[in-house]
């Protein structure tokens, strides 16, 4: 039966999560039979309930053989570039291979045109030894920075080209500062900013070291 795997821009997404405008979708099909996926009858793949079609050029869909000998079990690939407009949408795949076994996959996700960083936090929080800064974009941002201040307002960190893929991001930090020496038992701020080509969004919050 096959087994089928989705990732937007290179990323596997959660359920509801944000992808970008016009993602880049790969989904890869693996099965235990020995023949490739070649027949595009064998695949139908629904947007938000309507029939996507290898023909149509807006979606870009391709349905791609593959042999790889690094991943026996891979024998396509199903590639597309929609251009989604904001709000709620269900991507489904309904896959059949040479013996007439059928898979089914669905995905559901958001799309915001909004730029906007959300769900920023750090756990643990408080912290010992390092800490994982995680954040939401709504949309793919081209920087992501992450500066660390003394209660004071003193930078002591900072951390540049943090992740900054449509959806959630995440980042370890050693809790050490820009000499590399461990902060001293205390409150500290940090603030996350993103830019994109036109907009740009940060969040300030409180980081807590206890040893």
């Amino acid at each position: 039966m096959p087994d089928i795997h989705v990732t937007f821009d290179g990323q596997h997404i959660a359920f509801g999560e944000f992808v970008s405008l016009q993602p880049e979708i790969v989904a890869y099909i693996r099965d235990n039979s020995p023949a490739v996926l070649s027949d595009t009858s064998l695949v139908d793949v629904f947007l938000d309930g309507e029939n996507l079609h290898f023909s149509d050029t807006v979606v870009n869909m391709e349905l791609i053989p593959v042999i790889h000998e690094d991943d026996p079990q891979l024998r396509a690939l199903i590639t597309l570039r929609p251009l989604l407009a904001s709000g709620d949408h269900t991507l489904e795949f309904f896959i059949a291979d040479a013996n007439g076994n059928t898979t089914y996959h669905r995905e559901e996700f958001e799309v915001s045109a909004e730029f906007a960083l959300r769900n920023v936090l750090n756990y643990p929080n408080p912290f010992s030894e390092s800490t994982e800064f995680t954040y939401l974009l709504t949309s793919p941002a081209n920087n992501v920075s992450i500066k660390i201040f003394t209660i004071a307002g003193r930078l002591i960190k900072t951390i540049e080209n943090a992740p900054a893929n449509a959806g959630f991001n995440y980042i370890t930090w050693d809790g050490r500062d820009e000499d590399g020496d461990v902060l001293a038992n205390g409150v500290y701020l940090y603030k996350i900013t993103a830019h994109s080509d036109e907009a740009s969004a940060e969040k300030i919050q409180k980081i807590f070291v206890m040893r």
